[in-house]
C-alpha cells in the first residue's frame, strides 16, 4: 500500500507540472538503530558507508558518540584511498606483524599519514585528538594552505606547535570553522560522526580548487594510490574499464550494452522487452579499478526518491546502489516517463574522472 502511494504522488506531480526543490544528497541513505537522517552528520556518514569505509556495529548500531582512536582512523583512511603496502610487518613496534590491522598501520605509515611516536610505537588504541585530527587528514588528502583566508579561531595558541601550520590549513579548506564559541578544540576528543564529517570534507576539498587558488593534491600524490606505486610516487591514472553489468529482473537478466573510449563511458539497457508487469531486483557492475561513482544528472521526478548518488566501487564486481533504487518501481511506471538516462562520473583518489552515460530503453 506504501509503495502504491509513492507511484500515485511521483505521476501526479509530474502530470501537474509541480516543481520540486531537491536537496542534494550524496550518498545512499543509511540505517541505524541509533542513528537517523536528523541527527548531527547523517549525510557524511552515509557518504562514507556507501564507500565502504566506515560501517556500523553488528546490533545493528553506529554509534555516533563514540570516541575514535588511531586504528580506527587509520582503517578509513585505507579504505577511502585505496592504500596498500610494500613492507613487511606493521611498521610500529606496538602493533604485532601477526595483527589483522599490521597491513593497514605499515600502510598509513608508508604513505606518511601516521609517523608514530619517537619510540615507534603507534598507539593504536590512544583517542585522537583534534590537533592530531588536524595533522592527518592535511598529510592524507594533501591539502594545501590558501595565505588568503584569515583563520578566526580563538585558540590557536594552544594548538601544540607541530599540529597548528595543519589546523589552519583544515580551517582555510572550509573543513573546519571551529566551534559555537570560536575556539578548535586541539586536545579535545574525535567522535565517530565528526571524524565522518571532517573525512567528508576533505575528500570534497581535495576534489574542488582552493579558496586561495590552485587544485588540492597538486604535486605528488599520496602513496598508495589505487593503481599501485610506492608512497609519494607520481603514478599517473589510467582509465577504468567496465567489464561487464546487468539488471536482474523478475523475468530474467538484461546485460547491458558497453561503450567506451577509454576518457568516457557509455552503458546502455534495454528493458523495453520485458513484460510491463516486470521489476529490476538487482544491478551489478564489474570494474577494471577501485572508482567512486558519482551521479549528477537524474531526470525529474525520478531524482526526487534516488539518494544514492555517490558509490565506491570495488575492483571486481559491485552492485549498483542507483539501479537498486531505481528497481523499486515497477517498470510500467517507468514507461510512464519513457525511455531516459543518468549521468556522472567514475573518479579515483587522485581526482582523475572518466565521464559515465547510463541509458535505460524501456519502450
Amino acid at each position: 500500500m506504501i509503495r502504491r502511494l509513492k507511484h500515485v504522488s511521483i505521476v501526479s506531480a509530474f502530470l501537474l507540472g509541480i516543481s520540486f526543490l531537491n536537496p542534494s544528497v550524496d550518498a545512499a541513505e543509511v540505517s541505524f538503530t541509533d542513528y537517523g537522517k536528523d541527527n548531527f552528520g547523517y549525510e557524511s556518514v552515509s557518504y562514507l558507508v556507501s564507500g565502504g569505509i566506515i560501517t556500523g556495529y553488528e546490533n545493528g548500531s553506529f554509534q555516533p558518540n563514540k570516541v575514535v582512536n588511531r586504528l580506527e582512523t587509520a582503517i578509513m583512511f585505507q579504505r577511502a584511498l585505496g592504500l596498500t603496502a610494500t613492507m613487511s610487518g606493521s611498521g610500529f613496534s606496538d602493533v604485532p606483524s601477526s595483527s589483522k590491522f599490521a597491513s593497514t598501520t605499515a600502510a598509513v605509515k608508508e604513505a606518511k599519514i601516521f609517523n608514530g611516536s619517537s619510540n615507534g610505537t603507534f598507539g593504536p588504541n590512544d583517542q585522537l585528538t583534534r590537533e592530531q585530527m588536524a595533522s592527518v587528514l592535511v598529510r592524507a588528502l594533501d591539502l594545501k594552505p590558501a595565505s588568503d583566508v584569515t583563520v578566526n579561531l580563538n585558540d590557536l595558541h594552544t594548538v601544540s606547535a607541530s599540529h597548528v601550520d595543519d589546523v589552519k590549513v583544515l580551517y582555510q579548506n572550509g573543513i573546519t570553522t571551529g566551534k559555537k564559541d570560536g575556539s578548535y578544540d586541539p586536545k579535545g576528543a574525535v567522535t565517530r560522526a565528526e571524524f565522518s564529517v571532517f573525512l567528508s570534507r576533505g575528500l570534497d576539498a581535495r576534489m574542488s580548487p582552493l579558496p586561495g587558488g590552485g587544485a588540492p593534491g597538486q604535486g605528488a600524490p599520496i602513496g598508495g594510490v589505487p593503481g599501485g606505486g610506492a608512497p609519494g610516487q607520481q603514478v599517473p591514472s589510467k582509465p577504468a574499464q567496465v567489464t561487464h553489468t546487468a539488471l536482474s529482473t523478475t523475468n530474467g537478466t538484461v546485460t547491458g550494452q558497453i561503450t567506451s573510449d577509454g576518457e568516457a563511458i557509455s552503458i546502455v539497457y534495454d528493458l523495453s522487452i520485458l513484460p510491463k508487469e516486470a521489476s529490476i531486483t538487482e544491478g551489478t557492475l564489474s570494474i577494471s579499478e577501485n572508482r567512486t561513482l558519482s551521479i549528477t544528472n537524474i531526470p525529474s521526478p525520478l531524482d526526487l526518491f534516488i539518494t544514492s548518488k555517490t558509490q565506491g566501487l570495488q575492483q571486481g564486481s559491485n552492485k549498483l546502489n542507483i539501479v537498486n533504487e531505481i528497481g523499486t518501481y515497477d517498470l510500467e511506471l517507468i514507461r510512464f516517463y519513457g525511455n531516459f538516462q543518468v549521468g556522472g562520473t567514475l573518479h579515483d583518489a587522485s581526482g582523475y574522472s572518466q565521464n559515465v552515460q547510463i541509458q535505460f530503453i524501456v519502450e
